[in-house]
């Protein structure tokens, strides 16, 4: 046995030897997580349902391998994330909430506490006012579903008003599902476009080269992964509208869209907080590859996601004061480290080590950027919007970089710029310590390869690899 090998996930077993990971046990612990939220509240409620899924998810990430699952798309990489995400929410959901209590469909509820009659008859409601712990089984069963199905809590009392983008404001599902399909097109063309200048970047191939020169430069196009899986997450999550709004099981106003604006992404706070804090600062972002578009690690019961409310949780049990600076440190360097468990667990399964990804240490990296920023924005007294002042480590839940629904005024074009520069750059210079060893690992490979373009003009609908250009 070669002792020079990196740590082996885990050291005592060989990929070889593992059990292959069997998508029944995949569909067992997401069963669980929805009976979870099903069951009336109970004190039991941890020992019956987390601690089975802490089990499982345990022995599925140690004790199996997870090659060629045909059931998902970045197979290891991907489950692993849905497994870790899954044990996050069981650990929000069962532990640190009662969601039959404390979330409530905002449609069940007007002035005064009362609900909608003509919920009632349609059997969505709460009859007459009752909690939803009080209905029948299937009415749960039909709650637990939908909230397994919404981690973002849209349209719950306790939904990210803050951060998530503005609702669909179309009259009729046909023009809702027009606009999405458009939009969808365009996302499309731009996964595109991001793939053919992708598969020419020496840096994404398996066998990475000797890069010298004004290749070198081919490191500030390390922006383009994170591209890339920002066009397939949008793209799946349009498609799930269509198809859940083609089919009247929700409305257009349901589907807000999975991301706001990069225009916000002129500081990390912004981008880390604007634009990916409807997904929860990218706590499972990726690991909606997984099937289920919607499904990624978003807030439960609090404004800013599970990552903060588990924040929160620890931040109170050590007497940390609540609204200080200490406080707004802890929960954003938490939030991040939870981030990149969750990303390195990925990592580790796909490629049987331990210590060879770099998940953990890229997201680390991000909260000491957003660190820096804060700094230097007090020192200098930086141009900011006024959304941004408020977020600048306030409080616990002040963790993104505008509040979206307001007006805010953004910086003159030059500063933006300037912060569009500084973000690539910091970006730049800490993706290679996750991206380098997954490339080269063949992550590349496993994202999904269509080019339209590449079809029309060449004949090549399916481009091969991720190798360097040619010279």
């Amino acid at each position: 046995m070669n002792t020079t090998s990196p740590w082996v996930f885990p050291t005592t077993f060989w990929p070889r030897s593992k059990a292959r990971f069997p998508g029944r046990l995949w569909m067992l612990i997401e069963a669980i997580l929805i009976l979870s939220y099903t069951v009336k509240p109970s004190p039991y409620r941890p020992l019956l349902f987390f601690v089975p899924i802490a089990i499982l998810v345990t022995y599925s990430l140690f004790f199996t391998r997870m090659t060629n699952l045909e059931h998902v798309a970045n197979n290891d990489w991907g489950m692993a994330c849905r497994l870790v995400t899954i044990f996050l929410f069981a650990s929000t959901n069962i532990l640190l909430c009662d969601v039959q209590r404390e979330l409530i469909p905002i449609k069940f509820v007007k002035k005064g506490g009362k609900h909608k009659k003509d919920d009632d008859e349609r059997g969505e409601g709460p009859s007459r006012g009752r909690s939803i712990s009080e209905e029948s089984f299937m009415t749960r069963l039909k709650w637990g579903f939908s909230l397994w199905f919404n981690p973002r809590v849209v349209n719950f009392t306790d939904e990210s008003t803050a951060i998530l983008p503005p609702r669909p404001a179309h009259s009729t599902r046909l023009s809702f599902i027009a606009h999405q399909l458009r939009s969808a097109l365009i996302i499309a063309l731009l996964y595109d476009v991001t793939g053919i200048i992708g598969r020419a970047n020496p840096y994404f191939g398996i066998a990475t080269p000797n890069v010298v020169g004004y290749q070198q430069l081919w490191r500030l196009g390390g922006f383009l992964y994170g591209l890339m899986i920002y066009s397939l997450l949008q793209f799946e999550h349009k498609l799930a509208a269509m198809i859940s709004v083609g089919l009247g099981l929700t409305r257009p106003e349901d589907w807000p869209s999975l991301f706001n604006s990069f225009k916000y992404a002129y500081t990390l706070r912004g981008l880390w907080g604007s634009e990916f804090s409807s997904s929860s600062v990218v706590i499972a972002l990726m690991s909606s590859c997984v099937c289920f578009t919607q499904k990624n690690l978003a807030s439960d019961v609090q404004k800013s996601g599970a990552n903060i409310l588990h924040a929160s949780y620890f931040s109170q049990k050590l007497g940390i004061p609540p609204k200080s600076t200490i406080a707004s440190f802890f929960t954003l360097y938490l939030s991040f480290a939870m981030s990149g468990i969750l990303h390195h667990a990925g990592d580790a399964m796909a490629m049987q080590s331990i210590t060879r990804p770099g998940a953990f240490q890229f997201f680390m990296l991000q909260a000491v950027g957003i660190t820096l920023e804060d700094v230097i924005l007090r020192l200098v007294g930086a141009a900011t919007t006024k959304g941004e002042s408020k977020a600048s480590l306030v409080s616990a839940k002040e963790n993104v970089d505008v509040d979206v629904h307001s007006k805010e005024v953004l910086p003159k074009w030059p500063v933006r710029l300037v912060g569009f520069v500084w973000v690539l750059l910091w970006l730049t210079l800490t993706l290679p310590l996750w991206t380098d060893e997954m490339c080269r690992n063949g992550f590349m490979r496993q994202i999904p390869q269509l080019s339209f373009i590449l079809g029309v003009w060449k004949g090549e609908w399916a481009p091969e690899g991720w190798q360097p250009v040619k010279k």
